[in-house]
C-alpha cells in the first residue's frame, strides 16, 4: 500500500487483542488441548488516522482508553493483532519511565544502551554523551545505578536520551508529568524547537490546556476506538463532555457501535471545482451510496450541527449551484457550504450525522434558542416552570450571546441557565472591561428536577482555548443541598479583573457534584465573548496585569 510522502505516521484499521486468563494454569491447558480458556480484551479496535510531517498531534483519553498501547505499537515495542502502521523517518519515543533502561546499569551505561536501541553507533553516542548529561542535569549522579534514581531523575535521563538523536518523529507519553516544573519547562522548550524545525510530534496528555496550546490536531480515544478528532479547541469541549457530560455520541463498551456523529477535519478538504469541495471518509465507518445501493447512505452532512441538503445530489449541481448540496458516494464526500463559502476558513464545524438522530438534534437546537414558541416538543410542566422563573427574574427569554459563534453546549437538562454574564460595580452587564477594576461574574438558573446537591462554576479562556482561571462552588465549599423543583439558583462571584490585553470567553456551568456520569445539568463553553482594554506600561502580549509599581534608580555611583 502506497502512502503519501507527506504523511509521517499512517495508521489503518489497527486492532490489538489481549488474552485474559482467570488463572495461569488456563494458559497451559489452552496450549495442550487447543481449546480457548481465555476471554478476549480488545485494547484497540479499528483505529485509523494520519499524522502529517511537521504536525503536532495530541492524544487524549481516560485511563484504559488505549493510548499507551497505541504508542507502543507505533514505536514497534508491541505487536498488533491486525491492521497496518507505517512510519516515515527516525522515531524516538518516551513511553513509561525507564523503558529500555536497566535498573542495574548506571545512568551513563543506560545512555549507551538507549542510544544503541534507537540505531546510534557507539561513536555517535559518545559525541552526544556530554550534551545528554548536561541537559538531564545529572552529572553528579550519572555513574550511580539507575534503580536508585527518583522518578523525576529517571524522566530527565529518559527524555534527554530520546531527544539527543534528532528524531524525525518524537512520540511522548505522559512521562514528563512526573518531573519538576523547571525541567518540564525545559523539555517543552526542546519540543517547541523540534516543532519549529518541522519535525513530527505525537503527544499524549490528560491536560487539555497543554494539547490546545501545543498541538495542531487532537484525537480522543475511548474504549480502544477513535471517539472524535479535530481542532484542539473543539476537541477540548468534546473531551470535557465525555468526562463530565452525557457523552451521547460515545462508542459505549467494546462492541464496536457506530457513533451517531463524526467530525470532519476541514484541513483535509480540497477544492474540486466551482462550489464543490471534497474530502475522503475512508477513516470513519460511514457507508456511502454505491452503484449497487444508490440510496444506502444513512448519514447526513451537517454544518454547525444543522443538516445540509438531503439525499444524493448531482455532481454538476454541487459544482455550479452549491448552497449546501452534497453527495456521499463510496468513501468520498463531495459537498458545498450553505453560503458557498470556503469550509477551510469560514470557521464552521462540519460533521456526518446519522439521519435518525437529526430529529433529536433539531429538538436540542431549538431548546438552545431563546424564543419560547420554538420549543413545541417541550412538556407543559417544564415550559411552565421556565416561564415562571423568567417572570420572577424580570426576563422575557433566556440569554444567548447570539453573535458568538464559539459557544458549545452540553448537559442533561435537569437545570437550565437562564441568564449569565459580567456586571460592573453599578450592576450593569458589560463586555468591555478595564483591567484592575472590580466586576461580578453571575449566573441564574432554573431547576427542572429536584436534586440532592448542586454546584455552579465559571472559567475564562483566551482565544486559543487555554484556561486562564476556573472557579466553582464545590472548590469554594459553597455546595447547596436539597434543591426542589422549580427553584431559581443565582450565583454571584465578585472579582478583580487582573486579566488584560485582548479577547476572552466566559464559560458557565451548573451541575451535580455527586454524580459519576452526566455531571453537568447545563454547561456553556465559551458562552460570552468579552474584551479587556490594553494596560499601559506592560507588554502588549501580556494576558495578566500584576498592577506593578515600577521603581528604578541609581543606588551607587562610581564617583561616590
Amino acid at each position: 500500500m502506497s502512502v503519501s510522502s507527506e504523511i509521517a505516521i499512517h495508521v489503518e484499521n489497527l486492532s490489538k487483542e489481549f488474552k485474559l486468563y482467570s488463572r495461569p494454569l488456563d494458559m497451559f491447558i489452552e496450549m495442550v488441548r487447543g481449546k480457548p480458556r481465555h476471554r478476549p480484551f480488545w485494547a484497540l479496535q479499528n483505529i485509523s488516522f494520519d499524522v502529517y510531517r511537521g504536525q503536532v498531534v495530541g492524544i487524549l483519553g481516560r485511563n484504559g482508553a488505549g493510548k499507551s498501547t497505541l504508542l507502543k505499537i507505533i514505536t514497534g515495542t508491541l505487536d498488533k493483532s491486525s491492521g497496518a502502521v507505517q512510519t516515515h523517518g527516525r522515531i524516538s519515543s518516551i513511553l513509561e519511565l525507564g523503558t529500555g533502561f536497566s535498573g542495574e546499569y548506571t545512568g551513563r551505561e543506560n545512555i549507551y544502551l538507549g542510544g544503541l536501541m534507537v540505531g546510534l553507533s557507539r561513536e555517535e553516542i559518545q559525541a552526544k554523551e556530554d550534551w545528554i548529561i548536561e541537559f538531564s542535569e545529572l552529572r553528579d549522579f550519572v555513574d550511580q545505578p539507575f534503580k536508585t534514581y527518583s522518578t523525576g531523575m529517571q524522566a530527565r535521563l529518559t527524555f534527554a536520551t530520546a531527544v539527543c538523536i534528532d528524531p524525525d518523529i518524537l512520540i511522548v507519553d505522559e512521562a514528563l508529568s512526573v518531573g519538576d516544573a523547571r525541567f518540564a519547562r525545559k523539555s517543552f522548550s526542546q519540543m517547541e524547537k523540534f516543532r519549529k524545525e518541522g519535525r513530527t510530534i505525537l503527544f499524549v496528555s490528560h491536560d487539555t490546556n497543554q494539547v490546545v496550546a501545543f498541538c495542531d490536531h487532537a484525537i480522543i480515544l475511548e474504549h480502544g476506538r477513535v471517539y472524535d478528532q479535530g481542532a484542539p479547541s473543539y476537541i477540548r469541549g468534546v473531551y470535557y463532555d465525555l468526562l463530565f457530560g452525557k457523552g451521547k455520541n460515545s462508542v459505549a463498551g467494546t462492541g464496536g457501535e457506530i457513533k451517531t456523529e463524526y467530525s470532519l477535519d476541514v484541513s483535509k478538504v480540497k477544492n474540486e471545482i466551482g462550489f464543490c469541495w471534497q474530502i475522503g471518509l475512508a477513516e470513519i465507518p460511514v457507508l456511502g451510496d454505491s452503484s449497487e445501493y444508490p440510496e444506502s447512505s444513512f448519514f447526513v452532512l451537517c454544518e454547525d450541527g444543522r443538516p445540509l441538503g438531503t439525499g444524493h445530489s448531482l455532481h454538476d449541481n454541487i459544482r455550479n449551484f452549491g448552497k449546501g448540496l452534497f453527495s456521499h458516494w463510496g468513501s468520498l464526500l463531495l459537498f458545498s457550504t450553505s453560503d458557498n463559502s470556503d469550509p477551510r476558513t469560514n470557521g464552521r464545524k462540519y460533521s456526518m450525522r446519522q439521519k435518525d438522530s437529526i430529529e433529536d438534534t433539531a429538538s436540542m437546537e431549538k431548546q438552545l434558542e431563546p424564543q419560547e414558541e420554538d420549543r413545541p416538543d417541550e412538556s407543559p410542566e417544564r415550559r411552565d416552570i421556565r416561564h415562571h422563573a423568567l417572570k420572577k427574574l424580570g426576563l422575557t427569554q433566556p440569554f444567548v450571546d447570539s453573535g458568538n459563534t464559539h459557544v458549545a453546549r452540553y448537559g442533561n437538562g435537569k437545570a437550565e441557565l437562564l441568564d449569565f454574564g459580567i456586571l460592573d460595580e453599578q450592576g450593569n452587564k458589560v463586555r468591555k472591561l478595564v483591567s484592575g477594576s472590580k466586576y461580578t461574574l453571575f449566573s441564574r438558573a432554573v431547576v427542572y428536577e429536584k436534586t440532592h446537591a448542586l454546584v455552579t462554576g465559571f472559567t475564562i479562556n483566551n482565544i486559543y482555548g487555554i484556561e486562564l482561571v476556573g472557579i466553582n462552588s464545590f472548590l469554594q465549599e459553597k455546595v447547596i443541598y436539597d434543591v426542589p423543583q422549580g427553584s431559581v439558583v443565582e450565583t454571584k462571584v465578585p472579582v478583580t479583573m487582573w486579566i488584560t490585553n485582548g479577547t476572552y470567553f466566559l464559560s458557565v456551568a451548573i451541575g451535580d457534584p455527586e454524580a459519576d456520569t452526566s455531571v453537568q445539568f447545563d454547561q456553556r463553553f465559551d458562552a460570552l465573548q468579552f474584551e479587556v482594554d490594553f494596560t499601559k506600561g506592560i507588554h502588549t502580549t501580556s494576558m495578566v496585569n500584576l498592577n506593578a509599581d515600577y521603581s528604578v534608580e541609581v543606588v551607587f555611583k562610581e564617583s561616590e
